[in-house]
């Protein structure tokens, strides 16, 4: 079992990662490279892990920190805002394109099969709008 301080360590190398990733990552989908989104993501689950796994450590006990980790705590702490503000900013942007591109999908449907016959009784039943 890994140590807080290792854990530590580990947390802010992946923040260190996270930062570094998040500043190649355009807001425009189409602007990025898939592999660059999907290290983000995996970075962004992996620092996930390893909170868990120190609020555990925690939990069990108290942790009693050293002023070089409060230091690195301190440098997290200050990140986090930044992280949060860029990670939301990049998920609206792309919520955003998957629903204009769910929207041209569904325009393209309509335009395809305008007249989807709907026959009852011998009526039809104009269904364009």
């Amino acid at each position: 079992m890994e140590t807080h301080r290792e854990l530590l360590q580990r947390l802010y190398a992946e923040t260190c990662r996270i930062r570094e990733q998040l500043a190649r990552v355009h807001e425009d989908m189409n602007k990025n490279d898939p592999a660059v989104v999907e290290q983000l993501q995996a970075a962004v689950e992996a620092r996930g892990h390893t909170i868990a796994k120190l609020q555990h450590l925690q939990q069990e006990g108290s942790l009693a920190w050293t002023g070089e980790e409060k230091e690195l705590l301190a440098r997290l702490k200050d990140w986090e805002p930044e992280l949060n503000e860029r990670l939301r900013s990049l998920y609206t942007a792309f919520a955003r394109q998957l629903q204009k591109l769910n929207q041209g999908k569904q325009a393209a449907h309509k335009y395809q099969q305008p007249y989807a016959a709907i026959y009852t009784d011998g009526t039809y039943i104009d269904k364009r709008k």
